[in-house]
């Protein structure tokens, strides 16, 4: 997903999430130099890490509630 292709629809999701992320003035992820790749995939990482942890409290939630 972090890496270049044709399908322009996918391009613009990614520029789209990487702008209102982190904002305008971003280099995206597919020109980033290959010397801070490894640090920007560990900082992705983490933060789908932390978004899948509260979804996963959130869904615990709705199921104590009876939600779900």
């Amino acid at each position: 997903m972090l890496l270049p292709t044709d399908d322009t629809e996918l391009n613009v999701l990614k520029v789209g999430v990487t702008e209102k992320t982190v904002g305008f003035d971003v280099i995206p992820p597919v020109d980033l130099p290959s010397s801070k790749m490894d640090e920007f995939c560990e900082g992705f990482a983490e933060i789908l890490a932390k978004k899948a942890d509260q979804e996963n409290a959130h869904v615990r939630e709705l199921r104590a509630e009876g939600e779900i």
